[in-house]
């Protein structure tokens, strides 16, 4: 699956291929966080703005004791690797540095109001568990059933676009669209891919946890920048997703296992969550493995089954007792009562809406207001758009999510140069918020 590759100007006109993208200028240090390579992007900028906006004339002044970082983590789809995410991420953090540059003609006090809009932001990009350098077994990132040549490609991009004739009023999802036998086999996908996915979600809130006083460190053994080692942080999150990254980035809107709260602890350190991006991702994890096992005819007699899969965009259709027919050979009672039920997202909403009295569900006042973005390709059959309606339209209406959808009725399993527009404009404004 080909990402955006943005050329971020001023103008929409594309530069000239000679020409490197502008957010080449942005720094990448590699950094090793509990036993996690991570991409630190944007590092040398920070640094640069905190000596312009905190040092003054005087050499004895010291900075501002505590401070606001904003990180911008980058998750990438299955079978890809965090230099997939670089493009966006960096993007993003050139918007907040370079966006506005100084002009000749600038007063000073059109500077000042410049100044004020350059935030302290880093982008984070790692590699998913089985991924990249932490591949291990590649079947385990398989769907059910798969060509032979999808283990080997990069991406996911050419399983999910089939050619099955399916439009997006379709919510009778059966057998008989399925993508037919043969191809590699991985039983374990159910719990593979949400073993992976969730692990990534816990590496994120490892290496958020941590990340300024890493960041502490590295000030203090920097010449110019000692100073800035006693800041003390105030991390506040972004996270973008692509397929399997979306799907890690739903779970940070909830933050605990029972869907608490979107400010996540690690010792003394808060993080913040204030938006997430799902481009092409799944809020139904378990409807999801059902139409996977439908679909790819994993279960017996799938030509004659007549079970169906009906999402509706006003109720959730997932339910923790088996509906299929053999499906407990590759989605068992046990994982689905023991930890989907805990961790995902449509299921957390069931249940805080069944422990729940009426009146009693989180309202814009009750929390500070999150922001989500969902962007989807009507044509997607990998992932179906339909799954997620009822889950971003419950944190919508029910607790105070601030949601932009947009859907490109044509496009399929993919991340377009469009959607990395949205995605851009949407950090962007949660950035000068």
């Amino acid at each position: 699956m080909k990402g955006p590759t943005f050329l971020p100007t001023t103008t929409p006109q594309p530069q000239p291929p000679s020409s490197p993208p502008p957010y080449t200028k942005i720094s990448t240090h590699k950094w090793f966080i509990a036993g996690i390579e991570v991409s630190v992007h944007g590092l040398e900028q920070l640094e640069e703005t905190l000596i312009e906006q905190q040092y003054s004339s005087s050499e004895s002044q010291s900075p501002r004791s505590s401070l606001e970082l904003h990180t911008i983590y980058g998750l990438h789809p299955r079978g890809q690797d965090e230099a997939y995410m670089h493009p966006t991420v960096k993007t993003c953090v050139w918007d907040n540095y370079f966006y506005f540059p100084p002009t000749d003609s600038e007063s000073p006090s059109q500077k000042k109001r410049r100044e004020k809009k350059k935030k302290y932001v880093l982008g984070i990009t790692f590699d998913h568990r089985n991924h990249g350098h932490r591949t291990y077994n590649p079947i385990a990132n398989t769907s059910f059933r798969e060509r032979a040549e999808a283990v080997l490609v990069v991406g996911v991009g050419g399983v999910g676009n089939t050619s099955i004739n399916t439009t997006t009023t379709t919510t009778s999802l059966t057998a008989r669209e399925g993508e037919g036998e043969g191809g590699v086999i991985n039983p374990n996908h159910a719990i593979d891919m949400f073993t992976i996915y969730h692990g990534t979600y816990v590496d994120y809130l490892t290496i958020s946890g941590v990340l300024t006083s890493y960041l502490s460190i590295y000030f203090s053994h920097q010449p110019n920048s000692q100073k800035f080692s006693s800041i003390s942080w105030n991390q506040k999150a972004i996270l973008m997703g692509v397929s399997l990254g979306a799907h890690s980035a739903y779970l940070a809107l909830f933050g605990g296992a029972e869907g608490d709260s979107a400010t996540t602890k690690n010792g003394d350190n808060e993080v913040q969550v204030l938006a997430v991006a799902s481009v092409i991702g799944c809020a139904d994890y378990t409807t999801l493995m059902r139409w996977r096992l439908l679909r790819q005819r994993m279960l017996p007699s799938p030509s004659t089954t007549s079970t169906t899969l009906t999402p509706t965009p006003t109720e959730f259709t997932t339910r923790t007792d088996p509906i299929l027919p053999g499906e407990d050979a590759f989605l068992p009672s046990s994982f689905v009562q023991r930890v989907l039920r805990r961790w995902d997202p449509a299921m957390l909403l069931q249940n805080q809406n069944k422990n729940q009295n009426p009146g009693t569900a989180d309202s814009p006042s009750s929390r500070p207001k999150k922001k989500l973005l969902v962007l989807t390709g009507g044509n997607d059959r990998l992932v179906p758009p339909e799954f997620s309606v009822g889950v971003v339209r419950e944190l919508e209406e029910r607790h105070g999510v601030e949601v932009r959808r947009v859907q490109w009725e044509e496009v399929g399993h993919e991340y377009t140069e469009e959607m990395g527009g949205e995605v851009r404009r949407f950090v962007r404004g949660v950035l000068e918020d």
